[in-house]
């Protein structure tokens, strides 16, 4: 940020050098612009107006964007007003320019042959001055932006060299203009003013976008932070999942009295066939008393040596008895 902050500041001492040294031929050819308009007010205000446009799109200002011409407004009043142009700044803050400033003294003075008319023509053109200050306090811009406007007016002189000789003669008059609330600029410090002013709209967007990026950084984060909340959560539906899985197993095979050594228990109880078919022959031996009741020899002779299982052994002892 450093960098780049000192190479804006070294471009902005190049423009004002090359400012500087141009400003000089500008100078003598609005003299002889302003001798050529013989005193004509109106297309003076044209050329001053052209003038402005011209500066304010070489300082690098975008037009309609970072400033409007001919914009029509209304104070509070309810007066319509035309500003020659009106200048955007960051947080939406605005400046009012104004070109309308009458030369025809000035022209008066550099064309006079003597110094009786020059002298004349040097108090007519500080009192022209004069008088257009207090028509842009009276009009009082700043009103029509509330909210927004930084409250006072620039009064742009397109020729150098009038506002020298007027502040030469009169040097309160550039402090008087600014207690009524209007700035004086000409053509090289209103250049060097919309320079500033495009600095400021540089780290206006820089301040920005770095605001985006911080933003998407905070979503970022939380996103993050959400997505983690929910690993954990599954990790806990994981853990239960296991804890129920081992309970489970437990039961099947692990724990005490479970289901598979229950299973093998039954398993080694089993009792084949000719356990049974034993069983039933040592029945028949039993004495006469006992409540079993007596199985006929011819019944034991047709059992089966090899049976199976009970499902023979029970229906060749039904079928017997038959």
């Amino acid at each position: 940020k450093y960098t780049i902050d000192v190479k804006d500041r070294q471009s902005i001492y190049e423009q004002i050098k090359s400012l500087t040294e141009l400003n000089t031929q500008l100078s003598s050819d609005a003299t002889n612009l302003t001798r050529a308009l013989k005193g004509d007010s109106k297309m003076q205000g044209n050329w001053g107006e052209m003038l402005l446009e011209t500066i304010l799109e070489n300082s690098g200002l975008v037009k309609d964007k970072n400033f409007s011409t001919q914009v029509t407004i209304k104070n509070k009043e309810g007066r319509t007003l035309r500003p020659d142009a009106v200048i955007n700044l960051p947080a939406n803050k605005k400046i009012i320019v104004d070109s309308k400033v009458s030369l025809t003294a000035y022209a008066k003075y550099t064309g006079a042959v003597d110094e009786t008319e020059k002298a004349l023509a040097l108090k007519e053109h500080i009192q022209s001055i004069q008088n257009h200050i207090s028509e842009l306090s009276d009009k009082k811009y700043f009103e029509c932006y509330p909210d927004n406007s930084l409250e006072f007016v620039i009064m742009f002189i397109p020729i150098e060299s009038a506002f020298s000789l007027a502040i030469k003669e009169k040097p309160d008059l550039y402090n008087n203009a600014f207690k009524k609330r209007i700035g004086i600029c000409t053509v090289s410090n209103l250049y060097t003013t919309l320079r500033l002013i495009g600095t400021l709209w540089k780290q206006e967007i820089q301040t920005n976008e770095a605001m985006k990026v911080a933003k998407e950084c905070g979503g970022l984060y939380d996103k993050f932070v959400g997505f983690t909340e929910d690993m954990f959560k599954i990790g806990k539906s994981i853990n239960d999942s296991k804890k129920s899985y081992d309970e489970a197993l437990k039961k099947l095979s692990q724990g005490s009295g479970n289901i598979l050594s229950k299973i093998d228990k039954i398993n080694k109880l089993k009792v084949s066939d000719k356990k049974i078919n034993q069983i039933i022959l040592d029945s028949a031996e039993l004495d006469d008393n006992d409540d079993t009741p007596d199985i006929d020899d011819n019944i034991i002779n047709i059992l089966p040596e090899n049976t199976e299982n009970t499902g023979e052994l029970f229906s060749s002892s039904k079928s017997s008895q038959n």
